[in-house]
């Protein structure tokens, strides 16, 4: 299955580039790379996604519903949340408004990446750009730190949003047609833990880094200071400060390195 996602992706990635030969062999490097640094989150989201696939069923929905949600909401955690608000006879919109606020984090993740992505097509930052969610971020923020030439780290890039999103697919698709036996098994082994393992596995390679740490614990005090905010605002807010305090520090390097070629 790794393979045959693996040749699937190069291919795509080639086609859509219309790239050259010497290109060509960039690619199949970099969805390598990406290949062999998702493997250890691949899992544990294959594993959400056949849970959630599961949860469609037991709950009465059809495949299709599932297949509909994961290939257009693609939204992780909230995807489940928006999940059982549907099944508690919850209003559509109330549950697609829900969905979003629960998603604006992938917004503010898009922020940060603005200078990385500006200068390739718009086809491909609407790509990127739906495709970013927790894992993608992390693993784009690692490579984009990394050096080299930036249409590799694109490439990059693009090769992780479309592994984890196929992934996901695959995920959600055997849960679907597996259904209530999977789903009495999740319940029983209390798999919905497997989002939180990810998002700690996630995280921690990523704040070995100092200037990461530091953002990381402003975003934490920030949380605290907002925890009783009503709707969970708090998580909002410590996101919005971390970003900001983000592109600050950016701004700022960027006004001392113009000071010192002018010099």
């Amino acid at each position: 299955m790794q393979k045959i996602k693996y040749a699937f992706i190069t291919s795509s990635l080639t086609h859509i580039a219309g790239v050259d030969r010497h290109m060509s062999s960039v690619i199949k490097r970099e969805v390598m790379l990406a290949f062999r640094r998702s493997l250890p989150l691949l899992i544990s989201s294959t594993l959400s996604g056949v849970v959630f696939g599961a949860l469609v069923i037991s709950g009465g929905l059809t495949i299709k519903d599932g297949l509909v949600m994961s290939g257009f909401i693609y939204s992780g955690a909230a995807q489940f949340v928006g999940l059982q608000l549907i099944l508690s006879h919850t209003g559509l919109m109330v549950a697609l408004i829900t969905t979003l606020l629960l998603s604006l984090r992938f917004f503010l993740y898009a922020i940060s990446l603005i200078d990385e992505v500006k200068a390739i097509p718009l086809s491909w930052r609407i790509m990127l750009a739906f495709g970013l969610i927790d894992a993608v971020f992390v693993m784009a923020k690692e490579r984009f730190s990394e050096s080299g030439q930036q249409t590799d780290k694109n490439i990059y890039f693009m090769s992780c949003v479309l592994i984890f999103y196929f992934n996901w697919i695959i995920g959600t698709a055997i849960g679907l047609f597996l259904g209530d036996m999977l789903s009495a098994f999740a319940s029983a082994w209390g798999l919905e833990f497997i989002a939180y393992a990810t998002f700690v596995a996630m995280l921690v390679p990523y704040l070995k880094v100092p200037r990461n740490l530091a953002v990381s614990l402003v975003a934490l005090a920030v949380w605290v200071l907002c925890a009783r905010l009503p709707y969970n605002l708090g998580i909002l807010i410590s996101c919005v400060a971390s970003v900001t305090i983000v592109k600050l520090v950016q701004e700022l390097r960027q006004r001392k390195m113009i000071k010192k070629v002018k010099q």
